[in-house]
């Protein structure tokens, strides 16, 4: 997956944006993998940034319950954020989460995370391979009920002028001339 991280250090500051590297020669991947427990987690470590993601195992469901993020800025500054109270990138145990494309979530005022290529299953896992995908609903095909409702309201209009021209032109034939008596 791809992380970025846009976070503010206070109120009135502006963003910054910063990339997690996911080659595993520049971040150090670590965790535990839920086997019959409740939760599980995975801590992404680089040089300036550590992000814990922790996933939750409820009724058969698995989601991303809790995120932490601290960044040692290059002034000696470091920013720390987190959120206890997530629900995101839930999908079956026994399956694998999946987003394509890029999805961006606000974590709390001060931090938003944006991912790309998104693909997680932390329970369930085996052979080290990621199980059949649950993907989501922005990877999902377009909706084509606005389109197929625009041309059937278009089709109904076309009918009723047809009915109109129809009716309007046997009154103007039956009719006739009519005499007006003085």
């Amino acid at each position: 997956m791809g992380l970025q991280f846009s976070f503010k250090m206070s109120e009135n500051a502006s963003f910054q944006t910063l990339n997690l590297d996911p080659s595993p020669n520049v971040t150090e991947v670590n965790g535990t993998c839920g086997s019959g427990g409740s939760d599980s987690s995975l801590v992404l470590k680089s040089d300036e940034i550590t992000v814990h993601l922790v996933f939750t195992n409820v009724s058969q469901k698995f989601r991303l319950h809790a995120l932490m993020l601290s960044v040692n800025l290059t002034n000696g500054n470091v920013f720390n954020a987190s959120n206890n109270n997530l629900s995101l990138w839930e999908a079956s145990v026994g399956s694998s989460y999946m987003c394509k494309k890029e999805q961006s979530y606000n974590i709390t005022d001060k931090l938003t995370i944006n991912t790309f290529e998104l693909q997680v299953q932390p329970f369930a896992v085996q052979n080290n391979k990621f199980n059949t995908a649950e993907d989501c609903v922005a990877d999902e095909p377009d909706n084509f009920i606005v389109p197929i409702a625009v041309g059937v309201a278009l089709a109904i209009l076309i009918i009723i002028v047809l009915l109109a021209y129809v009716i309007g032109r046997k009154r103007s034939q039956t009719s006739g001339y009519e005499q007006f008596d003085s």
